[in-house]
């Protein structure tokens, strides 16, 4: 494998340029839920749909300084939204129907069986970070201190992922954020090594000390990619040396998709997302823009890939000032165009969660809920 380059790992990760499709349209993103209080702010994390109607997005609220946990539900399509409290800090939600709904928490996995207006937890962890399943009775979970585990029955018992044993880096520095199920046999959980000295303990938040974030240098960290092709039966663990860091990566079930790696303040750029084909034998840079950050990637069954970006401040791309969001929405060519979207929408970050229908909503951690609008034709 090529050590050192994004493109030669994330080619043995999947690989491959793609024909040019650009799909036409101008579909339209429109807020259908705006959390707008003078005194308290709303950071939506994650959301997900567990009947064609309904969904549940989680969240914290900053009540005038204190944090709390917090959850939204719709049971009208998203038409409308009520705020309620959340026991549990939440990283991510997951729901497989109305009474198999699951949340990674900071103490956690939680499940529920009332449609999210309950939850009891099923495991004791204080580094799980996420939580998917890839059919009702086998799901994992990932986090800090190299959490990788699975369940076979349901969520009644969880233990570690045997694949983990031949992962040897430091466990204290070792991390997974995040989990892709695209097929019931395709699979993927993604991680990272990085060094004490990359943590910048000690060190002032960057948009408190903007010259100090921009003299750091980025520096390689290792990314580790467990991959499954046959429902988890086995995992092939897959490490490179690369400049910044996997966060994202989404494949549809024909096995084409995105990686998104972002980088440090001090960077040239904010990311940069990668096509990855697992049919191929190489892969590609398809997208790199200094003024718009990108925070998440969707790939969609028919080829159509969507980037939920930032415009940026500057240099400072982690600054805590909401910039303005960005959808853009493209094919394998690597060319891409602007959706239209609402003025009001602001945010520093923005993920994409699976909707009825095929094409994805979006929450933000300003307080919003996005979908397309009637110009899409929905």
């Amino acid at each position: 494998m090529s050590q050192g380059t994004r493109r030669g790992f994330l080619a043995a990760c999947a690989g491959g340029p793609l024909a040019a499709q650009t799909p036409g349209g101008e579909p339209s993103w429109q807020p259908v839920y705006q959390f707008d209080e003078d005194d308290r702010q709303l950071a939506l994390l994650d959301a997900s749909f567990y009947s064609s109607r309904a969904a549940v997005a989680v969240g914290l609220l900053n009540d005038k300084g204190r944090i709390k946990p917090a959850s939204l539900r719709t049971t009208g399509g998203g038409a409308a939204w009520t705020l309620a409290s959340l026991k549990p800090t939440p990283f991510s939600v997951q729901f497989l129907d109305e009474a198999s709904g699951w949340l990674a928490a900071e103490n956690g996995i939680y499940k529920s069986s009332d449609a999210g207006q309950n939850w009891k937890r099923v495991y004791k962890s204080s580094h799980v970070r996420q939580v998917r399943f890839a059919t009702p009775e086998r799901g994992y979970a990932v986090g800090m201190e190299r959490t990788l585990l699975q369940t076979t029955d349901g969520g009644r018992t969880w233990g570690q992922l045997p694949a983990a044993e031949q992962i040897k880096t430091p466990k204290e520095y070792t991390y997974f954020s995040w989990i892709d199920l695209p097929t019931p046999t395709l699979g993927f959980l993604v991680g990272g090594y990085e060094s004490p000295r990359r943590t910048r303990r000690g060190q002032l938040p960057a948009w408190i000390d903007p010259p100090a974030a921009e003299r750091q240098r980025q520096t390689p960290s290792l990314t580790i990619v467990l991959q499954t092709v046959d429902g988890g039966t086995s995992w092939k663990p897959m490490t490179s040396s690369i400049f910044g860091r996997v966060t994202r990566l989404r494949v549809n079930k024909h096995g084409v998709g995105l990686s998104l790696v972002e980088f440090d303040d001090g960077f040239a750029y904010p990311g940069e997302v990668y096509l990855l084909d697992l049919g191929g034998a190489k892969t590609e840079r398809i997208f790199r823009e200094a003024e718009r950050a990108v925070t998440d990637v969707y790939s969609l069954d028919d080829g159509t890939f969507l980037l939920a970006a930032i415009e940026t401040l500057g240099k400072l791309r982690t600054a805590p000032i909401p910039g303005k969001v960005h959808f853009l929405r493209g094919g394998k060519s690597g060319q891409w165009s602007e959706m239209p979207v609402d003025y009001r929408v602001t945010a520093r970050r923005v993920s994409f969660f699976a909707a009825p229908g095929g094409w994805p909503m979006a929450v933000t951690d300003s307080g919003m809920v996005l979908r397309l609008g009637p110009e899409a034709g929905r």
